[in-house]
């Protein structure tokens, strides 16, 4: 074997070497103390028997051969190696192992097993995954006219959360919703597929913060990044999302106090600037929020104070806000906030709290609300606290003819047994449809003046339209004006003065003879 040894060096209590033969052979000869030295080799005779091969024998006689110049060699490459590692900077010597180990799988695994790297897995690119996706699928024109699949994405993210790995599920679904949301020009969403997918990757990157079980400080760059992204967003239906997440991971004071730490110079410039950005309202429900949950009920009715008139749900809140440090002034708000929304249920709704039920203002606001809504029990009320209730009547039936609710007012009428005033009204407002909604009820009472009322203003309809579905609308109120009790005769000289007015109307006469 004399020649065939190609490098051999000492290393420590292991003396590695190169053997040439059939092919090259690697042998590693280890001082094993007590037992000795233990050599093993890479040839298939070792491989096989567990013996000592030739190749092992080989190096060995070259080491009695040449210990002393191994040993010199040994000192001097370590020293050299030593010198080298104090000249070379270190981000360049750890370049050169990353591109060692990128072409050499020995190497590399030498490395992850020295530094106990086994179970370490890197973090994918979700964002510039899915970045591609978009790419991929985009037309000529920049736009995606097709629903792409999350769904592999969404699947491996579940599964970091199932597997504890809450940090990893957290950016997974980071990732996912924030190119969705940046990506949502490019496509769309009339179906509402992307924004389904945006918000359920909100909702699970915040459903994995909460299983974390972040202290505060560590919670801090979750809450910075969603008040950013809420700041930077221009979607009005994801604007809400951001703030929900932001309420749902907050749950400490610290937490709470961060974020109005965060929040404090976008109200401070709504305030000094006057501008009303698209998500000032969502701005100042964090705060209203914030402020709720640490229970400061004055500063919390100082802010809305500067801010409820930009929307109705602050408008509810400043109320609130009021009535548990000042129920007087909580009072004169109510009336301002009614004045702002003359038309808004809900807040009338919230407002009775604040009206005492004696006064004149809770009685208008009860007629308010059964004139738009109808509901009995805001008239019945309303019986109850009148001062002149045949007044109050009168004026329901106003503001009812008023808003063009014209049955409504009878049907106030009516409620009251007020017939001869509900008839009264109907004469008035000579309408088909009214006289056909109200004549089971009022027919039978005035049967002669219900059917001078019905009858002539059929006949000035029959000549005002030329249209199949108009002739149908004649046929009905005839169908109508026939039930009156007694009016068999005077039914047949209304039909008759249509048929003279309208004989060139086919279409008319036709159904005028389908009327048994």
């Amino acid at each position: 074997m004399a020649g065939r040894i190609q490098s051999a060096y000492i290393k420590g209590n292991i003396l590695q070497a190169v053997v040439s033969g059939n092919s090259k052979y690697r042998v590693e000869i280890k001082d094993a103390g007590i037992e000795g030295l233990v050599g093993d080799c890479t040839c298939a005779y070792n491989s096989k028997h567990y013996g000592i091969c030739k190749h092992v024998v080989a190096v060995l006689m070259h080491l009695m051969d040449h210990i002393e110049e191994m040993l010199v060699e040994e000192d001097t490459r370590e020293a050299t190696i030593n010198y080298m590692i104090g000249k070379i900077p270190t981000d360049g010597a750890l370049k050169f192992l990353a591109a060692v180990m990128t072409d050499d799988e020995e190497v590399r695994q030498r490395f992850i097993k020295e530094f106990d790297l086994e179970n370490v897995r890197l973090q994918r690119d979700y964002r510039a995954e899915i970045d591609r996706m978009y790419r991929d699928a985009a037309e000529a024109d920049g736009k995606v006219y097709s629903n792409l699949d999350f769904e592999g994405y969404f699947t491996n993210a579940r599964e970091s959360q199932h597997s504890g790995e809450m940090d990893s599920a957290t950016m997974m679904f980071r990732d996912m919703s924030e190119i969705i949301s940046e990506r949502m020009i490019m496509v769309d969403d009339s179906d509402g597929y992307y924004s389904d997918c945006f918000i359920e990757a909100l909702e699970n990157m915040v459903e994995s913060i909460i299983r974390e079980r972040l202290p505060p400080e560590k919670k801090r760059d979750h809450v910075a990044y969603l008040l950013g992204r809420f700041v930077a967003e221009t979607r009005p239906k994801f604007i809400p999302q951001y703030r929900s997440a932001l309420e749902n991971i907050c749950t400490q004071k610290a937490d709470l106090m961060y974020w109005q730490e965060q929040l404090a110079p976008h109200l401070k410039y709504m305030i000094d600037s006057g501008n009303t950005p698209k998500n000032a309202v969502d701005l100042v429900l964090m705060q209203t929020h914030i402020l709720e949950e640490l229970e400061d009920a004055e500063e919390l009715a100082l802010i809305l104070a500067k801010f409820h008139h930009l929307d109705k749900k602050l408008c509810i809140r400043y109320l609130d806000a009021l009535r548990r440090i000042n129920p007087s002034k909580a009072r004169r708000a109510a009336q301002e906030v009614v004045e702002k929304y003359p038309d808004d249920t809900e807040i009338i709704e919230r407002a009775f709290e604040f009206y005492s039920k004696s006064s004149r203002g809770y009685s208008a606001l009860l007629r308010r609300m059964f004139v738009m809504t109808g509901d009995w029990k805001h008239f019945f009320k309303l019986k109850e606290v009148a001062r002149n209730w045949d007044a109050e009547v009168a004026s329901i039936v106003k503001e009812c003819v008023k808003k063009s609710n014209p049955i409504r007012a009878a049907e106030t009428y009516l409620k009251e047994d007020m017939v001869a005033e509900a008839m009264k009204l109907l004469e008035s407002l000579n309408s088909l449809e009214l006289f056909e909604t109200f004549r089971t009820r009022l027919a039978r009472r005035y049967p002669s003046r219900y059917f001078a009322a019905y009858g002539p203003k059929i006949i000035e309809e029959a000549r005002s339209k030329k249209s199949k579905k108009h002739y149908d609308r004649i046929q009905r109120h005839l169908i109508s004006l026939k039930a009156i009790p007694g009016s068999e005769t005077k039914y047949a000289n209304i039909k008759n003065a249509i048929r003279e007015e309208n004989s060139t109307k086919r279409s008319l006469l036709k159904v005028l003879d389908e009327i048994e």
